[in-house]
């Protein structure tokens, strides 16, 4: 939900929909000096749908910069050390700051795998069938490079850790002119 909007940012948040008061991020985003080039749809003179495809896992090319609910151990253990502040321009570290240096650990990856996430990663290989998981994740693509963009980033997080080489993906392609 865009909150507010003027010409250095807008200003986003995102309610848990299990508890309906509770905000998962509130995030001031200022568009001068962000790293990635994905706005929204509007900004853009031209977009398609893509559709439901595979695609290669390494081409996406940063991590999600907002995961739902409270079941990141990562990020959990970056707000205990008060390095992760949540909707504060205080903090220290940026979500995708946090998963992109925890993703240099082989300790921290199998921590992933022995949580939350790691079921995830057994649908994403196939050794678990879906199940309750109703939404394919959604990529942006741009230049022949892919975005994290609707959902899924739970996923999109796993797989990138895991090197897992394809993922299926709802797709969205933004062209400049």
């Amino acid at each position: 939900m865009i909150l507010s909007s003027n010409n250095i940012g807008v200003k986003v948040m995102k309610k848990n929909m299990d508890f309906p008061g509770e905000i998962l991020f509130f995030e001031e985003i200022d568009y001068d000096n962000i790293d990635s080039p994905i706005r929204e749809p509007w900004e853009f003179n031209k977009y398609e749908e893509i559709g439901l495809i595979k695609v290669r896992v390494s081409d996406i090319i940063e991590y999600p910069d907002a995961l739902g609910g409270n079941t990141c151990i990562h990020l959990n253990k970056a707000k205990q050390l008060g390095i992760y502040i949540p909707g504060s321009k205080y903090s220290m570290k940026s979500i995708k700051q946090v998963l992109e240096e925890s993703s240099q650990s082989t300790e921290n990856i199998n921590e992933c795998l022995n949580s939350y996430c790691g079921g995830l990663y057994e649908i994403l290989i196939g050794k678990r069938k879906i199940k309750n998981i109703n939404d394919n994740v959604v990529l942006a693509e741009y230049k022949g490079k892919y975005y994290p963009y609707g959902n899924g980033h739970h996923r999109i997080c796993i797989a990138k850790r895991a090197n897992i080489e394809y993922i299926e993906a709802e797709v969205i392609r933004y062209y400049d002119e």
